[in-house]
């Protein structure tokens, strides 16, 4: 794939000298993202304890439990599993929009 788009892999990693978006651009779809995956492979293989607590932390950037939030539309069946599934995620009780509604009422009424 590399040899028939090579005027494509030249451009992007011209590009990505120029400015941010060009540098993303390169980092997810050009020759350094070959190369990131290259090692990526090479990781695994060698040394995936170290891979996993990678993983790991970003994981624990991305789901920032104590500011989840979700928005669902479902039957009461779907919610109550939904509720279950979200309630193992987050640690914190699931609230719908009903009752974080009349909460937040009560709230506001109490000054």
């Amino acid at each position: 794939m590399l040899v028939p788009a090579g005027s494509y892999f030249a451009g992007t990693r011209l590009r990505a000298s120029f400015g941010e978006a060009g540098w993303v651009d390169e980092q997810t779809a050009g020759v350094g993202y070959l190369s990131f995956l290259r090692t990526l492979i090479d990781d695994i293989e060698a040394r995936w304890p170290g891979v996993e607590a990678t993983l790991e932390r970003i994981r624990a950037i991305l789901v920032n439990r104590p500011a989840m939030l979700c928005n669902v539309t479902s039957d009461a069946a779907t919610l109550a599993r939904l509720r279950a599934a979200t309630g193992r995620i987050s640690r914190q009780p699931a609230v719908d929009c009903c009752n974080a509604g009349r909460l937040a009422r009560r709230a506001i009424a109490r000054g």
